[in-house]
């Protein structure tokens, strides 16, 4: 027989790495999540591309915005 202790600690274990798939709002978080890390690298690759312009000032606001 285990250790109550013992057995508390497996029986949170299980609970934990097989956790219910049907979580509310899992799954909108997750597109909303993809969503997002989309529109940021979309943001990244559009400040690239503008630190390449010709236009001073948006050549500025490219370097302004990578500073931060």
């Amino acid at each position: 027989m285990l250790l109550p202790a013992l057995k508390t600690c497996i029986d949170k274990e299980e609970q934990a790495l097989n956790l219910p798939r049907g979580k509310e709002f899992m799954e909108e978080i997750r597109e909303l999540d993809a969503a997002r890390d989309e529109s940021y690298r979309a943001l990244q690759l559009y400040v690239e591309l503008a630190a390449h312009k010709r236009a001073a000032e948006v050549k500025a606001a490219a370097d302004e915005v990578e500073k931060r």
